[in-house]
């Protein structure tokens, strides 16, 4: 039985986290930090999970801190093509947090707005959401039939039982 209420108090925890990260996973526009200058590196790179790979354009502008530019975001090829080390640009970049890029100016042209990298990330987040659902639903019924199970004075059949 304590298997089994753990694993319902881990799939709330887990749900919870995957819930927290979709309504707190925006910056707002105005929180951003405004990086400006000329872009010393503009390198990119293939990052690895256990699960799987993607793209991140890494970007140091002047002596700044890099920031990134992720291949799920809008325009990915679009914004590798226009950044070169030398070029004058403009990022917005949530700083201290992820050092993502979420709007990049070049030479006075707008390269990918905020409003276009925030609905992407919108939805990705939205996937992330769904099974954040899912396990605080699976983890509250087990809890739910734990619960059931002591009050009734009966344990849940093992696995081979």
């Amino acid at each position: 039985m304590l298997r089994w209420v753990l694993g319902g108090v881990v799939c709330l925890v887990v749900g919870g986290m995957l819930l927290a990260r979709y309504f707190t996973g925006l910056p707002a526009e105005d929180r951003l930090t405004r990086v400006e200058g000329v872009v010393a590196v503009a390198d990119q790179e293939t990052r690895r999970t256990r699960r799987s790979q993607y793209q991140v354009l890494a970007v140091r502008i002047g002596d700044a801190a890099p920031a990134y530019y992720l291949d799920r975001f809008p325009e990915f090829d679009r914004v590798v093509a226009a950044v070169h080390p030398g070029d004058r640009v403009t990022a917005w970049v949530d700083a201290g947090q992820n050092n993502y890029i979420w709007q990049l100016d070049r030479g006075g042209e707008r390269v990918v707005s905020y409003d276009q990298v925030a609905a992407a990330q919108r939805e990705n987040d939205r996937g992330n959401a769904l099974f954040g659902v899912l396990f605080v639903v699976v983890g509250a019924g087990i809890l739910v039939a734990m619960l059931w199970q002591w009050r009734a004075g009966t344990r849940p059949a093992g696995p081979g039982e």
